[in-house]
């Protein structure tokens, strides 16, 4: 409880835990049991108002809510399958070896497939799938019961 994270550094939540994580700019990354992040990069300038941010997800379910800034940023999460982008908003990740799913509760995220680079723009309450080598499925309207699944394992009180 407390402890800094760098840049560079791997976090491993064990099984029956989670993690949640206030980052130097004011965004909330919560981790599921099981989960693997590595912080690629994090930057943010002195007056906080741009931000460069790439974590890898390795395995695991990662919520973030992902503050506003006044220049144009980076928010990144990149897994085996792709990369999701993102400006300010509150959305989820999940991945496996050779798959991602999104969720967005609210604002956008663009969902890059690695192997094709072609994306889809999931908007607020809907969500997507990408396999690895493949193009990511078009967005549809998740029900209320997907996003409380994976509300309920990355809230951490």
């Amino acid at each position: 409880m407390g402890d800094a994270l760098y840049v560079g550094e791997t976090v491993d939540v064990p099984a029956g835990g989670k993690l949640k994580l206030r980052m130097r700019d004011g965004s909330v990354v919560s981790l599921a049991s099981g989960s693997r992040m590595t912080i690629h990069t994090f930057g943010i300038d002195t007056g906080g108002q741009k931000r460069d941010a790439e974590l890898i997800l390795t395995n695991g379910l990662l919520r973030a809510v992902v503050s506003a800034v006044s220049q144009p940023s980076i928010f990144e999460v990149d897994c085996a399958a792709g990369k999701a982008e993102v400006r300010s908003t509150d959305w989820f990740i999940e991945t496996q070896p050779a798959s991602a799913r999104v969720g967005v509760l609210e604002g956008s995220v663009v969902l890059t497939s690695r192997a094709t680079g072609r994306s889809v723009t999931i908007p607020a309450r809907w969500g997507a799938r990408l396999e690895a080598g493949l193009d990511p499925v078009g967005a549809r309207l998740w029900i209320a019961a997907e996003f409380a699944e994976v509300i309920a394992r990355t809230d951490v009180r």
